[in-house]
C-alpha cells in the first residue's frame, strides 16, 4: 500500500471515529433525557427499562 493511500484511508478513519463519537454523545444524552422523563413519570409504565 503507497503512503498517499494510507494517508487517506486514515484520514477517513479519523472522521468516521469523531463522527461516532458525536453520535454517542447524543445517544448518551438522548439516553439521560429518557431516563429523567421516565424518572419523572414515575416507574415502568410505558415499559422502558
Amino acid at each position: 500500500m503507497n503512503l498517499l493511500s494510507y494517508q487517506i484511508r486514515n484520514k477517513k478513519l479519523q472522521r468516521q471515529r469523531t463522527h461516532d463519537r458525536i453520535g454517542q454523545i447524543e445517544l448518551d444524552q438522548a439516553q439521560k433525557d429518557s431516563e429523567s422523563t421516565y424518572y419523572k413519570i414515575g416507574g415502568n409504565c410505558l415499559g422502558w427499562n
